[in-house]
């Protein structure tokens, strides 16, 4: 049929799966299904609709660069350049949070999840000024980031029933090791 629309997706999203035994593996900031070797990254782009009736279709996606887990780059360097600063935000911040998060650990009955929470969201995203407007501004994402990730954590286990002690002193201990294993993953980088 000339000239037909294809239909949108159900779920109003269009998926692209990449698979790859590369080694070292690719970083992708999207779902990483792995099974066994071979790794399945899934990009999700959301379907666009013009004047709600007719559907854009995505006929070409293009990967202009790739950051491997070592670090290496192929292709722009740009993006893995404005990552890195964005990381460089975050663990900026996940320094400060581990350390509230070890201290409230190390004292849980002086630490109830409303005070942890106050502590995490009194952090600042005030980054130095220096170098270039936009550095300073991933910086602040990458600050944000992270306290939004413990502010969240934080919300999750306080919706549930309320803790005991013993379990409330555990996920201390959890979350301090959680976020000190996400600032020696990135610090590695």
């Amino acid at each position: 049929m000339a000239g037909a629309q294809p239909a949108p997706p159900a779920d109003g999203v269009r998926r692209l799966t990449v698979q790859t035994d590369a080694q070292p593996a690719p970083r992708v900031h999207h779902r990483d299904a792995s099974a066994g070797r071979r790794r399945h990254y899934v990009v999700t782009v959301r379907a666009m609709a013009r004047n709600g009736t007719e559907w854009l279709t995505l006929d070409r996606f293009d990967i202009t660069s790739v950051t491997w887990s070592d670090g290496q780059v192929e292709g722009d360097p740009k993006p893995a350049a404005d990552i890195r600063v964005v990381d460089t935000g975050t663990a900026r911040q996940l320094t400060q949070i581990v350390l509230i998060a070890r201290a409230a650990a190390q004292a849980p009955e002086a630490h109830p999840l409303a005070k942890l929470r106050d502590d995490i969201a009194a952090l600042s995203i005030t980054v130095p000024a220096e170098g270039p407007a936009v550095a300073q501004w991933l910086a602040r994402i990458g600050m944000q980031n992270a306290k939004n990730a413990a502010l969240n954590d934080i919300a999750e286990v306080s919706s549930k029933a309320p803790l005991s002690p013993d379990a409330h002193a555990v996920w201390l201990t959890s979350a301090a090791a959680k976020y000190n294993d996400w600032l020696t993953r990135i610090r590695a980088l």
